[in-house]
């Protein structure tokens, strides 16, 4: 028994209906995708924006003040970062790495602004990452990641300048004052005084004083 015509229009129906649908499907996603690819320029532009405004001129204040550092800035499809290189010197006897960038957030929901720090050899405690995620709303406040940069680079220093005075780092720089016993460091000691051809180390200018009216006795 032959299919009857109504049979065969169906079929051609349920064809041009899977065509149709296929065509609204492959549309719906070009404007998917035209509509992510235009978030994700959106992203890499508010990323480049803020790391130019608040990062990077916070960033570059680290070479007037340490000049063991090098700052360059690291471009990625996922935003710019900001590396600060600190290399071993006698006052910091180890090397460090700072790196602070401005990142599209995970699922693209908006910005991360990262820190990361290493320092090598790592001899104490420090805060090594930290992370603040900005959403949509936030794109546009340069001042919120400035502020949040600025903290975590002033704790940085804190971080950094403990390497002159920590007894791991500072082993082979130690001296003792002959006047009062104390500890100190040849690479943060004020007071010296060169004697019998030796450079000596003293805590304060009141030790170093007594040395000079009685060497002998300190000496002996």
């Amino acid at each position: 028994m032959a299919p009857s015509a109504t049979f065969t229009e169906r079929i051609r129906g349920r064809l041009r209906l899977a065509r149709s649908e296929k065509l609204r499907k492959l549309q719906e996603t070009e404007v998917e995708m035209h509509a992510w690819s235009a978030e994700r320029e959106h992203l890499h532009q508010a990323a480049e924006s803020l790391y130019r405004e608040a990062v990077l001129p916070l960033l570059l204040c680290l070479p007037e003040h340490f000049a063991n550092v090098e700052v360059k800035t690291v471009p990625s499809r996922y935003g710019p970062s900001g590396i600060a290189r600190f290399e071993p010197t006698e006052r910091f006897p180890a090397a460090a790495t700072l790196v602070l960038g401005v990142h599209r957030a995970p699922a693209d929901r908006g910005l991360v602004v990262e820190y990361r720090l290493e320092i090598v050899p790592a001899l104490m405690d420090y805060e090594a990452e930290d992370d603040l995620l900005l959403v949509f709303e936030e794109l546009g406040r340069p001042a919120t990641v400035a502020a949040w940069v600025e903290a975590r680079l002033l704790r940085f220093v804190d971080t950094y300048l403990q390497l002159e005075t920590n007894s791991y780092y500072q082993a082979r720089n130690a001296r003792t004052d002959p006047v009062c016993g104390m500890h100190v460091w040849t690479t943060t000691a004020e007071c010296t005084f060169e004697y019998a051809g030796r450079t000596l180390h003293f805590c304060s200018e009141a030790c170093r004083t007594r040395f000079i009216e009685r060497p002998g006795r300190f000496l002996s």
